[in-house]
């Protein structure tokens, strides 16, 4: 559903029937008068969990390194760590 949304052909459909007062919006009948195209072949739907494992893994390498920084930063900012003889 995700890569649906994020999909070109559905944001051009959305960005042609969206309006705007403050914030833009879509009624109710308008999203249900939206194409949406599902993949006849179930095969097809194999590239989208690829994509979606691919996108998981790399959150969660992410969140590892973000763990990682928030942990040395601080050892490094007070000189508790040094790291001025490593060879890079």
């Amino acid at each position: 559903m995700y890569f649906l949304l994020k999909s070109d052909a559905f944001q051009n459909g959305y960005h042609h029937i969206k309006k705007q007062s403050v914030q833009e919006y879509v009624t109710i009948d308008e999203v249900a008068a939206l194409n949406i195209v599902i993949p006849s072949d179930p095969s097809e739907y194999n590239i989208y969990k690829k994509i979606y494992h691919v996108i998981d893994n790399n959150q969660r390498e992410n969140k590892k390194l973000q763990d990682l920084r928030d942990a040395l930063l601080p050892k490094l900012m007070s000189g508790e760590l040094d790291v001025s003889n490593l060879d890079i």
